[in-house]
């Protein structure tokens, strides 16, 4: 009995190949290892086609093509393409890159199969960087590539934002007279519609219909898009016609960009016109269809709004809270704001959760029209639907109960209270408006514990807390205690406004440093701030407290002056 050479083994993984028994193949291959036989090169092909073809780890395709280099077979650039290729097919861009480099090492030169297979995997795995050297690699070695590499080299500089890459590589193809195909066109023109330059967008697009391309509808829906963001709504219109007439049939996409365009231009009939012409077509609008009609209808009124949401309810379409927040921020841009109200009780009576932004233009309508008591009735009802308040929220309830008369401060110290209960970290806005409540209910003690708990927290008053901190001391008499503090907002970097400077004038009166006070005048100059008649008129008091009526004078002629 003679035992197989590496040549019988060869022709018996050759036949498996032949037959397609791949498990057979590997199973011969195997033995060759055992027996320490070295397969020739076409069997470590047909052992890596084993590996894909048994669905055996692509890391063990990976190591019987290492063991080729280790064992002295000689390798070509078709044996590369394919172990690169199943790397690619299994998203593995690291060893892919690894055998391309490996390549060059060996003096082997890529073809343009071996780029594009490269560029292909890395830019799926988003690494741009690594796609983009590999193509500027094959540019160096002059090596021509065909259309698929150009394209997958665009496509990749499109993901990159690469954008003087991508024009090369566009005027490249363009000189040597390629066209990109749909797909190409498509990945290059949305990534100009994601980096908002939408007018390269556009010329991209009537670019390959010079070409005589025929654009996918997806890439019809990006140069709608595009128009409706350059404020173009007719050619938006049109695109859509445009479709219809070259055999492409628009979809919901299509018709959703096309009418947000419209309501941006506040085109309200040709948005309703569109709605009405999907419908014809066959096409049911989705609630985005629906927001952007919504946000055209914005110069009509709220029974055109409402009519727009029953016809969602009535298609069983899912209206939710997006929806009413376009619907509420339509109406409020049309200055309708007390509108909101209404489509708020809409909510309320279809049992629809508010979510934060609503919420929002809800609360700060209440705010605006100073209906700070319905206000915190709304929010409470808010909260019974299960709706978490935000901080933003609480900010604005808090300046509504700062802007009416009297002030409600059990309210306000309820709403903080609150906040802190929540987890809700109470902000600089949030102290600010609560002090201000709180310095118009003259509750000075509560200013000053208010401005302290702010400080603890590491929250740099502004001017307006200062200026309340500072009164409210004044109040109490503290001018010891005024000056400091208005030291320490100078100190800080915080520039005071003429009101609080004046206070600190006064306090400096009040304790008889007359020269500190008339300081204070002149620092206000240095510092721009314009005086008024209180600044002179306490400092005029605290130089005649002291008998510097000399002083006292000089400031009075200067007061006529200014």
């Amino acid at each position: 009995r003679v035992a197989p050479d590496a040549k019988a083994y060869d022709a018996a993984i050759h036949a498996c190949r032949i037959g397609r028994h791949w498990t057979k193949a590997l199973k011969l291959w195997k033995d060759m290892e055992k027996k320490n036989l070295i397969p020739s090169a076409r069997s470590y092909m047909i052992a890596i086609t084993a590996c894909e073809q048994t669905n055996v780890s692509w890391k063990r395709a990976c190591e019987i093509f290492e063991d080729m280099s280790r064992k002295g077979v000689a390798s070509n650039v078709y044996a590369y393409n394919k172990i690169i290729s199943l790397c690619a097919r299994h998203g593995k861009w690291r060893p892919a890159l690894y055998f391309f480099r490996d390549m060059a090492s060996k003096g082997i030169e890529p073809d343009a199969f071996t780029y594009s297979t490269t560029i292909e995997v890395c830019d799926k795995c988003g690494k741009w960087q690594e796609a983009l050297s590999v193509y500027e690699y094959m540019d160096a070695n002059e090596v021509e590539p065909n259309i698929i590499t150009y394209s997958k080299a665009i496509i990749a500089s499109a993901r990159a934002n690469k954008w003087n890459h991508l024009e090369n590589i566009l005027k490249a193809m363009n000189d040597k007279g390629l066209v990109p195909d749909d797909f190409t066109y498509f990945s290059a023109i949305k990534a100009y519609v994601r980096d908002k330059n939408f007018t390269k967008a556009l010329s991209l697009f009537e670019d390959m219909r010079t070409k005589g391309m025929s654009p996918s509808v997806k890439t019809y829906n990006l140069a709608i898009l595009a128009h409706g963001k350059l404020g173009q709504w007719l050619s938006a219109v049109n695109l859509t016609k445009t479709m219809k007439d070259s055999g492409s049939r628009p979809d919901v996409f299509s018709y959703t960009a096309a009418i947000s365009a419209c309501a941006h231009e506040d085109e309200f009939e040709e948005a309703i016109n569109l709605l009405d012409l999907m419908k014809t077509d066959g096409i049911t609008p989705i609630d985005s269809t629906y927001n952007a009609a919504i946000n055209a209808a914005k110069s009509k009124g709220i029974q055109y709004v409402l009519s727009l949401l029953d016809d969602m309810h009535s298609k069983g379409i899912n209206l939710n809270a997006n929806t009413y927040a376009t619907a509420m921020a339509t109406v409020k841009k049309a200055n309708k704001g007390e509108l909101v109200f209404k489509l708020f009780a809409d909510m309320k009576k279809r049992n629809i959760k508010p979510n934060s932004k609503t919420c929002s233009l809800v609360i700060n309508e209440y705010e605006s029209c100073g209906m700070w008591k319905r206000l915190l009735v709304e929010a409470e009802t808010m909260k019974k639907m299960g709706v978490n308040l935000k901080r933003q929220h609480y900010n604005a309830m808090l300046f509504a109960c700062s802007q009416v008369y009297p002030i409600p401060v059990s309210e306000v110290l309820n709403l903080l209270d609150e906040m802190k209960g929540k987890q809700i970290a109470p902000s600089k806005i949030s102290y600010a408006n609560a002090i201000r409540a709180l310095k118009n209910a003259r509750r000075w003690s509560k200013v000053l514990e208010m401005f302290e708990e702010m400080q603890e927290k590491g929250l740099v008053p502004d001017d307006s807390i200062y200026f309340s901190a500072i009164k409210a001391y004044v109040r109490d008499k503290n001018f010891t205690k005024a000056v400091s503090l208005f030291e320490d907002m100078r100190i800080k970097g915080v520039s005071p406004s003429v009101k609080t400077y004046n206070l600190a004038i006064l306090a400096h009166e009040k304790l008889g440093q007359w020269s500190s006070a008339v300081n204070l005048t002149k620092i206000m100059k240095e510092n721009g701030s314009r005086h008024d008649v209180f600044s002179y008129a306490a400092a005029i008091s605290a130089c005649t407290h002291e008998d510097e009526f000399e002083e006292a004078t000089n400031l009075l002629d200067m007061m006529k002056t200014k």
